[in-house]
């Protein structure tokens, strides 16, 4: 339950204009040099 009210929240974050990084994680999953920690961790957002 925790993991899918977390994965919710990032989806919507990544599909929202507040989402900075689309653009670049696009780039490096299309070019095939994304691991699945980093995509993990990009997509999870971090609020200071």
């Amino acid at each position: 339950m925790f993991y899918e009210l977390i994965r919710h929240k990032r989806d919507q974050w990544y599909d929202s204009p507040a989402c900075t990084v689309k653009d670049f994680i696009d780039y490096i999953v299309s070019k095939g040099e994304m691991r699945d920690a980093q995509i993990c961790f990009l997509h999870f957002p971090v609020e200071t």
